[in-house]
């Protein structure tokens, strides 16, 4: 498990501490304590197994899925809120694709979305194919 605090750095250097509030069923949920109340973020780490099939004879084919997961809330002047949520999920079959490969996927990834100060990012936002 991760340990109680995960502490994020943002392009800004700014640092946000998410404390650990709860932990069940492969699940653990972390939150900024300093959030302005009824603006909370959340940090959601999940890990589940998943039916990905079956083989040519008919067995089951299972696969290991981690989520990664971020909300912020945000209540405007009207007292209406809204969530934006951004996750990464990391899907892994049990046999044949190595951890390895995954994590060469998820390296670039990370390589896509920092290049360019977040270029690549900022075009996702914009809609761009």
């Amino acid at each position: 498990m991760f340990s109680n605090d995960v502490a994020l750095q943002n392009v800004a250097a700014t640092v946000r501490t998410y404390a650990l509030k709860s932990v069940t069923d492969g699940k653990s949920v972390r939150s900024v304590s300093g959030a302005v109340l009824g603006n909370p973020r959340t940090l959601s780490i999940s890990h589940t197994q998943v039916l990905r099939g079956k083989n040519a004879i008919g067995q089951p084919i299972y696969g290991d899925r981690h989520l990664v997961r971020i909300d912020t809330t945000t209540t405007n002047g009207d007292g209406i809120s809204q969530t934006g949520s951004v996750y990464v999920v990391i899907e892994q079959p049990q046999t044949i694709v190595s951890k390895a490969d995954v994590q060469q996927c998820i390296e670039e990834l990370v390589f896509f979305l920092s290049t360019a100060s977040y270029g690549n990012v900022a075009k996702l936002l914009n809609s761009e194919p």
